[in-house]
């Protein structure tokens, strides 16, 4: 009987742990914009803690997930990176640029390199995701790229 009642409630009681413990979490997190390519999401977001706010560019690829974080005054590097690689199609690869995250754990390095469309490599101490994005898809990352900026700076 008592294994019974536990099959039943046990899950319950997880389920209202972790509403509860969802509702007390500190930050939001808002995906501004989402693109696929090659199995990869990337995403455009931003994360705010009270007052404080940060952009960021994560990869995500089965169960792994990455990103790196920008703060309000570091934003302009990734359009600057990104502005970079759009000018520089070719049908060979050749490198953009680098940007290293500051005051966070892990230090997370972007690399960022154009050809036909624009690599993203995220290289954090235990994994390294790379992503290319489309011609396809520049406008509307921009674009996003641009909204998270506008957040940012206010």
């Amino acid at each position: 009987m008592l294994a019974k009642i536990s099959s039943k409630v046990l899950p319950a009681l997880a389920l209202l742990v972790f509403v509860t413990l969802s509702a007390h979490a500190e930050g939001k997190l808002d995906i501004v914009g989402k693109f696929m390519s090659g199995g990869t999401e990337v995403d455009l977001a931003t994360y705010t803690d009270g007052t404080q706010k940060v952009g960021l560019l994560g990869l995500k690829k089965d169960q792994v997930r990455m990103s790196v974080a920008f703060g309000p005054d570091e934003w302009n590097s990734l359009i600057r990176l990104w502005d970079k690689g759009t000018t520089m199609q070719s049908e060979n690869w050749q490198f953009v640029g680098s940007y290293k995250e500051t005051d966070t754990k892990l230090s997370t390095l972007l690399l960022m390199t154009a050809g036909p469309g624009v690599q993203f490599i995220v290289v954090d101490p235990d994994k390294t995701g790379t992503v290319v994005l489309s011609k396809g898809d520049f406008d509307k990352f921009e674009a996003d790229l641009h909204e998270v900026q506008e957040y940012l700076s206010h």
